[in-house]
């Protein structure tokens, strides 16, 4: 299911749903496994007058295994005997402003990430009775950023000069029983802050002939005290291409 339209006379969008029918085929067909995958998307752009423009995005997917205990082979028995319920969920949501002048545009956004994969078994696939779990896990990852940029026009020039921030955090859970009956319990969790600041100018000759850009870029990271020294995190890099009128080209890169 997909729609696009007008919210007011500023304001377009465009918005879909999907959804997959595996897991009726796969059941039909006998298989151990039934997926079913859903994924939902949205963008709107305001245009709040001829200078500034606010566009926001969302994107969502959801991906869930299902086990089919309604077969008989012995064969697919067996696999459902140690086959895990999986379930993954993703999503990412953003907005952004843009002012645009004469000869500058200045952007900023700000966005965040999220993944989540989790699984779980029970013995003899009952999950009627907690005494039956076997496994149980979740991998979790998020990510928040926020990034400003401003682009320059200079004729054959184009500069651009940006700074932007993030928050990264990561989070597992495991539960699992060995073979013997042990149970291994495990957790873990990190979160750190990244940063960074770069610029860079692009060039182009009159004729299109000749096209050179540098940068320079510096990142910082809370993750550790050697990432935390920006003046070691530093990026330099260039490029340089030249189009000859027999049809030759010539691409030279450093970084």
């Amino acid at each position: 299911i997909s729609t696009s339209g007008h919210i007011g006379s500023r304001t377009t969008y465009i918005a879909s749903v999907r959804q997959s029918y595996l897991q009726l085929l796969f059941k039909l067909l006998g298989l151990p496994m039934m997926p079913n995958y859903i994924d939902v998307q949205f963008k709107t752009k305001t245009n709040i007058n001829k200078r500034n423009v606010v566009t926001v995005l969302g994107l969502a997917g959801f991906d869930n295994l299902k086990l089919n205990d309604e077969i008989k082979d012995e064969g697919d028995r067996y696999l459902l005997s140690y086959l895990p319920k999986l379930r993954q969920e993703t999503f990412s949501l953003g907005i952004s402003w843009k002012h645009i002048s004469d000869y500058h545009t200045q952007t900023v956004s700000a966005g965040y990430n999220y993944l989540n994969n989790k699984s779980i078994k029970y013995k003899e696939n009952d999950d009627s009775i907690e005494s039956n779990l076997r496994l149980r896990s979740s991998g979790l990852e998020g990510k928040a950023t926020i990034r400003f940029e401003n682009r320059s026009n200079y004729g054959l020039w184009i500069v651009r000069e940006g700074l932007e921030s993030s928050w990264r955090h990561y989070d597992t859970r495991i539960f699992r029983l060995t073979q013997s009956d042990i149970p291994i319990d495990y957790k873990s969790a990190i979160g750190f802050f990244m940063g960074a600041v770069y610029a860079s100018a692009d060039y182009r000759s009159p004729d299109n002939s000749l096209t050179a850009s540098a940068g320079l870029r510096a990142d910082i990271s809370s993750y550790s005290a050697e990432t935390a020294k920006i003046w070691k995190q530093i990026s330099p890099r260039g490029s340089i291409s030249y189009n000859f009128k027999n049809g030759l080209s010539l691409n030279a890169n450093a970084g």
